[in-house]
């Protein structure tokens, strides 16, 4: 309701109810809301510094929701000014070069501190920015990382001290930023590898190869250019793909998967076997998790898979094998 901005209608819409209400009843007790601040911002020569407080009161409802039904809910920036790891480039300036949207960037995170102040640790976190790019990119380095990320979390903690704050990794999530070890936050990693069986034939990638990905398997076998030269993913190279972030959670530092999921066009026999070993790996480390997303082309509802089973569900067609397979892996409370 607020992952991007829409021209014929600012403001995005109300968050649904009913979505906290199945999340409760199948024992859900997470969610991540991604988010444009372009939503709550009014545009003032361009730079939406002016913030809509009827965009932020539906923001507090849908925690509001949450909070009712036992839920937590992690706000996050998907997309922030000078920053989205889709089509950064409509931006009108860069967050880690330009000072001013470093400080936009920091005065909209004050507003949602604001805003949901009334709300514990347990009711609510904040996750700064989604899936930063890779290092050396459009200017981003590790001390540019921690700049930013020190400046957003300095402006929360003005208003909540102890607030509950989560970086995404470096390299789209995928890396370890370990130039925020010092800052107090949690990390959040995600669970897209391999891509050829995620991501296969995802047209928003802008990856012509996907669409050539030969239909996936699991496990997976990569042939490259060389016939002999096989890479095999399989749940032990899946342990070891997460092996810095159980290192970094040796450190004391909290780890969670912010997103994981397999996109509709894998069939689905294959995203089963492949999301039951990798939540097995999240169950051995103790990781919390979000799928992307409840609704759509990754989701227990109305994801379109071509041969998945579905049961009708208050207008929605769901997934009931993958239903059930999430919730034979829900994390422990607390």
């Amino acid at each position: 309701e607020k992952f991007a901005w829409k021209p014929v209608r600012p403001g995005g819409g109300r968050f649904s109810e009913w979505d906290f209400d199945f999340m409760a009843e199948h024992g859900f007790r997470f969610a991540r809301l991604p988010m444009d601040y372009r939503l709550w911002t009014r545009d003032l020569d361009g730079a939406r510094r002016e913030v809509d407080e009827g965009v932020l009161a539906e923001i507090l409802q849908a925690v509001e929701l949450a909070r009712q039904r036992g839920i937590h809910i992690c706000l996050n920036m998907h997309r922030a000014p000078g920053y989205c790891v889709n089509k950064p480039e409509i931006e009108p300036y860069s967050l880690w070069i330009d000072p001013s949207a470093q400080e936009n960037f920091a005065r909209h995170w004050r507003a949602l501190a604001e805003a949901v102040k009334s709300f514990s640790n347990d009711e609510c976190s904040l996750d700064l920015l989604n899936e930063p790019p890779g290092y050396g990119v459009g200017g981003f380095t590790p001390q540019v990382h921690r700049q930013v990320m020190q400046l957003a979390a300095q402006a929360i903690r003005q208003v909540t001290p102890d607030r509950l704050i989560i970086c995404d990794g470096g390299n789209v999530g995928t890396t370890p930023a370990l130039e925020l070890l010092d800052l107090g936050v949690a990390q959040s990693t995600r669970g897209y590898a391999p891509w050829q069986i995620t991501h296969y034939r995802a047209t928003w990638l802008n990856l012509p190869e996907a669409f050539v990905w030969p239909e996936p398997a699991w496990p997976l076998k990569i042939v490259g250019e060389d016939p002999a030269a096989v890479v095999v993913w399989d749940k032990d190279r899946l342990r070891e793909h997460y092996r810095p972030w159980v290192e970094l959670a040796g450190r004391g530092i909290g780890v969670h998967v912010g997103e994981f999921g397999v996109h509709h066009h894998t069939p689905p026999e294959v995203a089963y076997a492949f999301l039951e070993d990798l939540l097995s790996i999240f169950d051995e480390n103790g990781w919390g998790w979000a799928l992307w997303n409840l609704r759509g082309a990754f989701g227990v509802l109305d994801s379109g898979r071509p041969g998945v089973k579905t049961d009708k569900c208050r207008g929605h067609q769901l997934d009931r094998q993958m239903l059930d397979l999430l919730k034979s892996h829900l994390p422990a409370a607390g």
